[in-house]
C-alpha cells in the first residue's frame, strides 16, 4: 500500500511486516468523525429522506405489494453479488427457486444473500441491530459458498489486504488495521449505530464506510457492508429493509464508490461520499416509487381487462412473477383445464410467457410486470 497517498489520512497508518514486507496497515479514526455540515450536504440529506418518505407513502397504496418487496430483495442480492464478480441473474435465480436443478456457485451465493437479509430481518424482532446480527448474517452469507472456509460468522483474526487477483501486498490498494485492532474499533462502530439525534441517513453513509474500512472479516465484507445498510434503516424504522436495492446504484457507479470510499481514509473526504451516498439513497428511492406506480397500474388495468379465474391468475402473477401450472391449481382449488385456458389467454395478451424446463416441467414467466420492475 502506497502510504505517500494518505496527505490527510482519517485515521493512523500503523507500520506492520506481512509476510516478510514490510508496509503499512490503516486504522479509521474512531466514530463519529468531524463533518462540517453545509448546505449542499443539509439540501442532499432532505432530497434523499423526501423520497424515502414519498417511498414509503406508496406501498401502503400497492395491492400485492408482497411481489414489489421480494423482487426488490433479489436484485439488491443479485447485484451485490455482482459487484464480488458473480454473474448469476435475476431470472436464474427464479428458476432456480422454483425448480429442482441443481444450483450453482453463482446463484448459492445470491440465495445466501436473500437468507442473510431474512435472517437479519428476523433477529431485529427481537434484538437492535449489533454486532451479534453482523455475525449471523455473515455465517448464512458464507454458507456452502466461496469463503465457506474463512471463519463464517467470526472476526478475522489476522491480516488481510485488498488488491488485483494474484498481487502481493506490496501492490495492496489498501490494508485495512491489524486484528487486535477489530473488536475496539468495532465496539466504537456499534455504539454510533445507536447514538441518537445523528440525521440517520447521514449516519448509515458513515458505518457503511467505517465498515468497510475495518474490513473485519476474511472475506464476504463487501456483501455484508451494503446488506447492513438495508438492515439499519430497519433497526431505525425508516424503511422496510427489502425495499431498497442500493446495490444497483453501487454497481452502475463501482469505480466511483470505491475511489470515495478510499478517499476517505487517504484523504478524510467525507463530505464527497456522503453526497454521493445521499444521491443514491434518492435515485434508488425514486426508482422503486416508479416501479411501484407501474405495478399499481398494471393490478388495476388486469382488474379491468379480466374476470374470473383469468383475473385471479393474473393478479397471482403480481404476487410471483414466475409461477407453474401446478402451483396456480393449489394456490386457487380449481381445475388443471381452466388454468391452462387462462395461461393461453394471458399469453395472447402478452402478458406472460412460458419457459420449457425439461419434457415434464413448463414455468410461466409474468413479462410485462418483469418489464416494469427492470424500468
Amino acid at each position: 500500500m502506497n502510504a505517500s497517498k494518505f496527505t490527510n489520512p482519517n485515521g493512523e497508518l500503523i507500520p506492520i511486516e506481512y509476510e516478510g514486507i514490510k508496509t503499512y496497515a490503516f486504522a479509521p479514526s474512531p466514530l463519529p468523525p468531524k463533518i462540517e455540515w453545509d448546505e449542499e450536504i443539509i439540501a442532499a440529506e432532505s432530497l434523499a429522506q423526501s423520497s424515502l418518505s414519498k417511498l414509503n407513502g406508496l406501498l401502503s397504496t400497492i395491492p400485492a405489494s408482497e411481489v414489489l418487496l421480494s423482487t426488490v430483495l433479489r436484485k439488491e442480492a443479485v447485484l451485490s453479488s455482482h459487484i464480488e464478480g458473480t454473474q448469476a441473474t435475476f431470472e436464474d435465480l427464479a428458476l432456480f427457486e422454483i425448480t429442482a436443478i441443481e444450483r450453482t456457485p453463482d446463484v448459492k451465493e445470491v440465495i445466501n444473500y436473500v437468507n442473510a437479509m431474512k435472517i437479519g430481518e428476523n433477529i431485529l424482532k427481537k434484538l437492535p441491530l449489533c454486532l451479534r446480527v453482523v455475525r449471523e448474517i455473515h455465517k448464512f452469507l458464507l454458507a456452502d459458498v466461496r469463503g465457506k472456509n474463512k471463519a463464517p460468522g467470526e472476526f478475522r483474526k489476522g491480516q488481510v489486504f485488498i488488491a488485483s487477483p494474484g498481487s502481493s501486498v506490496e501492490n495492496a490498494s489498501y490494508i485495512p488495521p491489524s486484528a487486535d485492532k477489530i473488536l475496539p474499533l468495532l465496539d466504537n462502530w456499534e455504539k454510533f449505530i445507536h447514538r441518537e439525534n445523528y440525521p440517520p441517513l447521514i449516519q448509515s453513509a458513515i458505518l457503511h464506510y467505517q465498515f468497510e474500512a475495518i474490513h473485519p472479516f476474511l472475506d464476504g465484507n463487501g456483501r455484508v457492508g451494503r446488506l447492513l445498510i438495508n438492515l439499519f434503516f430497519a433497526d431505525k424504522n425508516i424503511l422496510n429493509p427489502a425495499i431498497l436495492h442500493i446495490s444497483e446504484y453501487f454497481a452502475n457507479y463501482r469505480e466511483e464508490y470505491y475511489s470515495l470510499l478510499l478517499a476517505v481514509s487517504q484523504r478524510s473526504q467525507w463530505k464527497e461520499w456522503l453526497l454521493f451516498f445521499l444521491k443514491g439513497i434518492t435515485e434508488q428511492s425514486n426508482k422503486t416509487s416508479n416501479i411501484a406506480i407501474g405495478i399499481r397500474k398494471l393490478y388495476e388495468n388486469y382488474l379491468s381487462r379480466f374476470s374470473g379465474i383469468t383475473q385471479d391468475i393474473a393478479v397471482m402473477f403480481l404476487s410471483k412473477p414466475f409461477l407453474t401450472a401446478n402451483e396456480i391449481m393449489k394456490n386457487l382449488n380449481v381445475s388443471k383445464q381452466s388454468v391452462y385456458n387462462s395461461l393461453k389467454n394471458l399469453a395472447r395478451e402478452n402478458i406472460i410467457t412460458s419457459i420449457q424446463i425439461d419434457k415434464k416441467k413448463k414455468i410461466f414467466k409474468a413479462e410485462q410486470i418483469l418489464d416494469t420492475i427492470s424500468k
